[in-house]
C-alpha cells in the first residue's frame, strides 16, 4: 500500500490504482480543519502493507470547518 495521507484525494487515487489492481476505495469525509480540505489525513491499510487486487481501501478526507462550527460571536 502507498502513502497517500496528506495527499489530495485526486491524487491519493492515482497513486492507489497505479499501485494497486482493482481497488475498492472507501472515502469517510470529517470536518477536520488539521490539514487543508480535500486532503487525505487517514488511510487503511498503512503504507508499505502488502495488499492483493480488489482490496477494500479506506481514506479519511477532511472537509475542513463547516459553517455551524464557526463561532457566532465573530464579527
Amino acid at each position: 500500500m502507498p502513502m497517500v495521507i496528506g495527499l489530495k484525494l485526486a491524487r491519493a487515487r492515482e497513486v492507489i490504482s497505479s499501485a494497486i489492481t482493482d481497488a475498492q476505495v472507501t472515502i469517510q469525509y470529517s470536518d477536520w480543519d488539521a490539514v487543508p480540505p480535500g486532503t487525505v489525513w487517514m488511510q487503511e491499510p498503512h503504507a508499505g502493507l502488502e495488499v492483493t487486487p480488489g482490496r477494500q481501501i479506506r481514506l479519511g478526507v477532511a472537509t475542513g470547518p463547516t459553517a455551524g462550527d464557526l463561532s457566532s460571536s465573530e464579527p
